[in-house]
């Protein structure tokens, strides 16, 4: 046995030298000159240091334990052993060696202590016959197994030895604990690296053993973190790991990873984010970049949020320098750039496609952790507190109006109720809370405020009382005497509730035509005294919904109740949620049958004549070829035409006065027989004479009998048996007074000869030709209240404009701290998505719930909302019915979710498509809400471009051309129905309260408020979620994506010959799968990438792994018989070959003897070659210009006889 000639180190015991004081062949040590033991066991008069053990020392050097040594046939199949394995062999390897002093001080030095590296496993690995006892041991428990263990192999000798220079050996652990591996940090370097794998070369390894490949080290894997950081080298990510007290992966290298392994070990981690944290130099060092880049691209692929980290170098070289130095690193969400070469290759094809992206050079440089917005340092409550003191101190001034323009899940109504509560109990105003729904009344009650109930019941229970049983239990209740508070008792607040509904949907005044004429409470109490309209009269808080504001009657009881001064209720402060503006258009439609009854009711011979004239005019339009609305001076010319004349219509208008229609009360009639039905009327037999009944007045009962109206019936001195019980659906609409007032002004107007703003629409494309009348709606809360606004996204001067007084407005913007990934491919609007004439979803719905909707949904149902237009909801909602969706995703539509908290658990939020009113639509709010407008609406766009807030890696930002209004009235609007609807449906699942949200927009539509966290095609947002590869078709990331797997399946190298055929076999993959799918174009050969394609690609991967390139030629002039067999190719064949190490003639007879046909007679010449430029690349077609790029054969008849080189 060698000695060693430091008595510092150290020696553990084996079976050929055991401790020679207690025999046994473990634990036990000797000093390295062999002249002193240390034994576990046995106790001396000189302990060791450190208490482990006592030194025994030798009188003379003890000899070896003779033995055979053991020899093995060659095993050149032999696999990799599975990790249980490995770790068995490496635990009974390091257990036979121990870390020398200057180890154990150089990691010292590193920041470790003594117990962390005790728990770390270092251990020194001696030189030469050193290690010897160490061999043996792991030889006479595994034997043969060894040679399926990296770093153990063959000797000529048959015997088996390990691998590797002495130096440091690092254990590399896997993700579930194994020792699958080591690292040597070499004690001497000849410049190539400090760290070299425990592995044998391939030369070494000819007659057994097995390549330790790059194994992926996991430090910390029992941690719980939602970050999980990355770094180079696995004495890093031990330090790195502890310092941070979170996992640490560590990589071989840069570039020394497989994407396949680094994915299942983070599935078992489970991480939220990916840290990346190579050496400070990465931002200067461009194989590094390029390395980060190609690793932040593969984890973004797996679907993690990733983040760069970033530090001065003069803080550390290394994220370990760095933490032991007490510094941390600074973090920045890693944003990729955007592929937009695909959707320009289809504007090129589809020059009618409306989105256009560009990439822009970015003026500011990346915002490091996106977070609130400027706001960084004030947090939820602290907001809260000041919104709370602002709303205190507005409430109690006199008039105004205020809007609090906070993000939805800041709290603003909570904090709102709770102020004013507050207020109210200290005796110093009363507050009127506004809500959109009843819904949003019941989640924010406040005990001791009053709700305002609708006329209909508010459950079904109460529902299916009958009138008198209703009748009796509001009776009872008023008999006894309750006072108004006991209303909340009644679970009927009108027993006639049903009519009365049916009565004001016609437009009809309730009190005037139910509750004083058809209402025994009405009659016997009068309306003070109805538990209905009580409710508006009480003197605590009160809430409602919005329409309660719009009713004068109803503001004049709530706001002027007398009461308030007898309680002692000094001030009062009016609190709107959510305000919308389309609340103050009120519309009522008229349809022909509706017209045709009022020209039958009307008494005044002018607007019988008016009716008919509208009447004929809505029926023309109708008639149109086109089939077009009309709207403001067309309609009014269509009346003018019809009427004979502006001085005709103008007379009319003059002399017509409003009524009020009947209410269509029905009789029965008497006929002889029922002869025919007529397009509009019923041919009967009535006293011998033929009559025809309007189908407008009247039905039939029977062979004898029909219901007529019956002020028809009296006009017609019809014969008149008795009176019909009346139908609720009977009752006309009561639309003469404004129908009259919005034709006499727009006919006013009309006579100016220039446009303006119309309430007037006639619809051709309802189910009968029909008269839209689009009125403007107010609001009726006194100036002297204070009204508080609370909107995410209000528009101060338009609340402004609605509400009649100038709005001021108060707010803290907040940005949610989620992933927001958004896609750029379109905006996907409702005719996108849906056929409406077929009713059928379109090939693009169906392409985005297959590569995206579907896949989140399966993953985590019970924690995914999908919300988009109504029609593709309730189809979604179709397939949930039919099973193929899990009925635990939540599903809503766009419009329905404003205050809603019902979904505050979900953690995905997809937003399916851009919310968006009808050009129509829209046009008629503008017109309506700005009726008084000097200045017409116009309707008028332009594409703008529009800016994505998101910076990429390399500095660049993006923008879109988006469809703007020039009119900036309809623009507002627009933005309310777009812009504004996908932030609230954004913030249903409450991303400002809760960590680990994600928001998927699937429109191209640049948020503000939503900065997205990664912006991507569909098909990158498809690959990121696992469902599919990169693009569905060869693209240029497809055939890079095979290029690097080559690289990886070489173990660092890869040679062109094999490139092409790997490229053509994905080709066909791809190719054979899209051929079933019937929404991809069928792919044919000659859409397989051209020669200088795949070159550039090569050159591309190769640059950013940092390759070199050497030529590599193969002479077979040496071969017996001049190489003339046809079996044995003759003369000289070249390829090219990139790799990362040092290129041995050896590595490339092992690597490609079978594929390329090298003998062991063959000469090989390698030669390093540069990367050709574009220009030489195009301009060489020789078969020594870029088709050589592949290989290629010379051959000749005889070889040349002066012993020269071939050609």
């Amino acid at each position: 046995m060698e000695k060693h000639q430091h008595a510092s180190d150290f020696v553990r015991v084996s079976r050929s030298y055991p401790c020679p004081v207690c025999d046994h062949d473990h634990w036990c040590y000797f000093f390295g000159d062999m002249t002193a033991v240390v034994c576990m066991r046995v106790e001396s008069e000189r302990p060791t240091r450190r208490g482990e053990g006592w030194i025994h020392v030798l009188e003379e050097v003890p000899q070896e334990r003779t033995h055979t040594y053991q020899t093995f046939e060659s095993v050149t199949d032999a696999n990799r052993a599975d990790p249980k394995t490995l770790d068995k062999v490496y635990r009974t390897l390091t257990s036979q060696l121990h870390l020398d002093r200057p180890h154990r001080a150089n990691l010292m030095a590193r920041g470790l202590n003594e117990s962390e590296i005790l728990s770390l496993g270092y251990v020194s690995l001696p030189d030469g016959l050193r290690r010897l006892p160490a061999i043996k041991s792991c030889i006479d428990l595994y034997g043969e197994k060894l040679l399926s263990v990296p770093g153990f192999y063959l000797t000529e000798k048959k015997r088996i030895w390990l691998a590797g220079q002495d130096g440091m050996l690092i254990p590399c652990r896997d993700v579930d604990g194994h020792l699958t591996g080591a690292q040597i940090r070499i004690n001497s370097t000849d410049g190539s690296g400090k760290y070299r794998w425990m592995s044998a070369t391939q030369k070494q390894r000819k007659r057994g053993g097995v390549s330790s490949g790059t194994p992926i080290h996991v430090a910390g894997r029992h941690l719980e973190a939602n970050r999980v950081w990355i770094t180079e080298g696995i004495l890093k990510a031990d330090i790195a790991s502890l310092k941070l007290g979170q996992p640490v992966i560590g990589l071989a290298g840069v570039s020394s990873w497989k994407t396949s392994d680094l994915h299942a070990i983070l599935k078992k981690l489970g991480p939220q984010s990916i840290a990346v944290a190579f050496d400070a130099d990465a931002k200067t060092n461009k194989q590094v970049r390029h390395a980060e880049k190609k690793l932040t691209q593969a984890l973004l692929s797996m679907g993690y949020c990733v983040e760069i980290a970033d530090w001065d170098t003069d803080s550390g070289k290394g994220i370990d320098d760095l933490l032991v130095n007490g510094h941390r690193p600074r973090l920045t969400r890693y944003s990729p750039r955007v592929e937009i070469e695909s959707l320009k290759d289809n504007l090129q094809r589809n020059a009618a496609r409306s989105i256009r992206i560009e990439r822009i050079k970015a003026e500011h440089s990346p915002v490091e952790n996106p977070s609130r917005k400027g706001e960084e340092e004030i947090s939820i409550e602290q907001i809260r507190q000041m919104t709370a003191d602002k709303i205190q101190h507005v409430s109690l001034a006199e008039g105004g109006a205020y809007l609090f323009r906070l993000a939805p899940g800041m709290g603003k109504t909570f904090t709102t109720i709770a102020v004013e509560d507050q207020l109210w109990r200290a005796g110093q105003l009363r507050p009127v809370y506004a809500a959109p729904r009843h819904e949003l009344i019941e989640q924010n009650q406040q005990d001791g405020w009053f709700s305002i109930r609708p006329r209909q019941p508010m459950t079904q229970a109460a529902r299916d009382l009958a009138p008198h049983q209703g009748l009796v239990h509001i009776q009872s209740t008023i008999d006894q005497g309750h006072s108004i508070l006991d209303l909340s008792e009644l679970s009927v607040l009108c027993y006639q509730w049903e009519p009365a509904n049916q009565l004001g949907a016609q437009r009809w005044s309730v009190p005037k035509n139910l509750c004083t004429t058809d209402c025994e409470i009405g009659q016997t109490y009068g309306a003070p005294g109805c538990p209905y309209f009580m409710q508006y009269r009480v003197e605590p808080p009160i809430a409602t919904v919005h329409e309660t504001l719009f009713v004068p009657q109803f503001c004049q009881d709530i706001f002027g109740n007398p009461q308030l001064e007898f309680y002692g209720s000094p001030r009062q402060v009016c609190i709107i949620d959510e305000p919308a503006p389309a609340k103050f258009r009120d519309t009522i439609e008229i349809n022909t049958t509706d017209l045709g009854k009022a020209i039958v009711d009307a008494w005044d011979k002018d607007l019988r004549t008016l009716i008919e004239i509208v009447r004929a005019a809505a029926e023309s339009v109708a008639r149109r070829e086109d089939r077009t609305r009309t709207l403001g001076r067309e309609s009014m010319q269509e009346l003018v035409d019809h009427a004979g004349g502006e001085d005709k219509l103008g007379k009319l208008l003059d002399s017509a006065s409003a009524e009020a229609p009947s209410k269509h009360e029905k009789v029965v009639v008497a006929i002889d027989m029922f002869i025919d039905e007529k397009p509009k009327s019923w041919k009967v037999l009535i006293d011998g004479e033929v009559c025809y009944l309007p189908k407008a007045f009247a039905d039939p009962i029977d062979g004898e009998s029909m219901k007529v109206v019956k002020g028809y019936a009296i006009r017609e001195q019809l014969p008149v048996i008795r009176d019909f019980e009346g139908d609720l659906n009977d009752i006309p609409l009561n639309f003469q007074f404004d129908l009259l007032t919005v034709l006499q002004r727009e006919f006013s107007l009309f006579q100016k000869g220039r446009p303006y703003n119309s309430a007037l629409v006639f619809e051709p494309l309802a189910i009968r030709p029909t008269v839209r009348l689009n009125l403007r709606r107010h609001f009726h809360v006194p100036k002297e209240v204070p009204i508080l606004l609370l909107d995410a996204q209000g528009d101060p001067q338009l609340l402004s404009r609605l509400l009649g007084r100038e709005v001021e407005t108060w707010e803290i913007n907040a940005t949610p701290d989620a992933e927001i990934m958004q896609i750029v491919d379109g905006m996907y609007g409702i005719t996108s998505l849906w056929n409406g004439k077929q009713k059928k979803p379109t090939r693009t719905l169906e392409r985005l719930l297959d590569k995206v909707v579907f896949p989140i949904a399966q993953s985590d149902p019970a924690h995914t909302l999908i919300v988009t237009w109504k029609k593709v909801a309730d189809y979604l909602r179709e397939l949930q019915d039919a099973g193929e969706i899990s009925p635990l995703v939540a599903i809503e539509h766009y419009g329905n979710l404003s205050g809603s908290n019902a979904y505050e658990s979900r953690k995905n939020n997809i937003l399916l498509g851009t919310p968006q009113l009808s050009p129509n639509d829209l046009e008629e709010m503008a017109h309506a809400l700005f009726i008084t407008d000097e200045a017409p609406i116009s309707t008028e766009t332009e594409m703008r471009w529009e800016k994505y807030a998101y910076q990429d890696c390399d500095g660049y930002g993006y923008q879109v051309k988006v469809r703007r209004y020039i009119d900036q009235r309809v623009n507002m609007l627009a933005k309310l129905q777009r812009e504004h609807e996908i932030l609230q449906a954004a913030h249903r699942t409450r991303p400002l309260l809760h960590d680990g949200r994600r928001i998927f927009l699937l429109t191209a539509l640049p948020i503000p408020s939503l900065p997205p966290t990664r912006l991507m095609t569909v098909d990158d947002l498809a690959a990121s979620l696992g469902e599919m590869p990169v693009g569905d078709r060869f693209t240029k990331a497809v055939g890079k994506g095979v290029i690097e797997r080559c690289y990886e399946e070489g173990e660092g190298m890869f040679c062109t010959k094999d490139i092409k055929a790997a490229l053509q076999q994905a080709f066909f993959t791809l190719a054979k799968r899209n051929s079933l799918n019937t929404d991809e174009k069928r792919q044919l050969w000659r859409d397989f990438p051209s020669d200088a394609t795949i070159w550039r690609w090569i050159r591309e991967v190769a640059q950013e792994l940092g390759l070199e390139r050497t030529q590599v030629i193969v002479d077979r002039y040496d071969r017996p018989d001049n190489g003339k067999s046809a079996s044995r190719p003759q003369g000289v064949t070249w390829f090219y070959v990139y790799h990362r190490c040092d290129l041995t003639e050896d590595e490339v007879r092992a690597m490609y003897a079978l594929e390329v046909d090298i003998e062991p007679v063959d000469r090989i010449l390698l030669s390093d070659t540069a990367y050709p430029s574009d220009r030489e690349t195009r301009a060489d077609e020789s078969p020594t210009g870029l088709r050589a790029e592949w290989g290629g054969d010379l051959t000749w008849e005889a070889g040349p006889s002066d012993g020269s080189e071939p050609p």
